[in-house]
């Protein structure tokens, strides 16, 4: 029997439990940044000091998937954070610690990349901010996903490809 917790309740428990790295004042320390502190409302979507890694992308629906698995200080459970309807996005590969929010795309002004060229209705930018490191994704949904499943097993919140995946060999 897996245990099972919803997104809903994974925030709950993490931003009530106190469980938090955003203590210093340095979070929101870049020149990008001032206007976002400042002007910016944000909202709170998900936050954990978990170890997180990119654990796959599926071009097919722009599926983009963090995994943080088992670990000495969570020996139990693993956590799932999926992205839906990717379409541009400045992360790194891990994050010790991860906090997510909702942010207004005014976020992505000054991204040499031009980022918000790729905003289209229904998309919301997700700003990523990490151990002394921030990012974006600009996405659909994003969904979460905690339970006792191995660190390779199948996402309870990724449906499988509908077709047979590339591998190499």
């Amino acid at each position: 029997m897996r245990k099972q917790r919803t997104s809903w309740q994974m925030r709950r428990q993490t931003v009530c439990s106190g469980e938090s790295l955003w203590s210093t004042p340095s979070l929101h320390s870049s020149p990008r940044d001032t206007s976002y502190t400042s002007a910016m409302i944000s909202k709170l979507v998900y936050e954990s000091n978990r170890v997180f890694s990119v654990f796959g992308y599926a071009m097919s629906h722009g599926v983009l998937l963090l995994r943080s698995g088992k670990s000495n200080e969570t020996p139990t459970t693993r956590v799932d954070i999926m992205f839906q309807d990717v379409r541009a996005l400045e992360i790194r590969m891990w994050f010790k610690g991860i906090r997510i929010e909702e942010v207004d795309p005014s976020y992505l002004d000054g991204q040499k990349s031009k980022p918000e060229e790729m905003i289209e209705p229904g998309n919301i930018v997700y700003a990523l901010t990490s151990s002394r490191w921030q990012g974006f994704i600009v996405a659909g949904i994003v969904r979460f996903h905690e339970d006792d499943g191995d660190l390779f097993g199948p996402s309870a919140i990724v449906e499988s490809p509908p077709i047979k995946r590339w591998t190499v060999g």
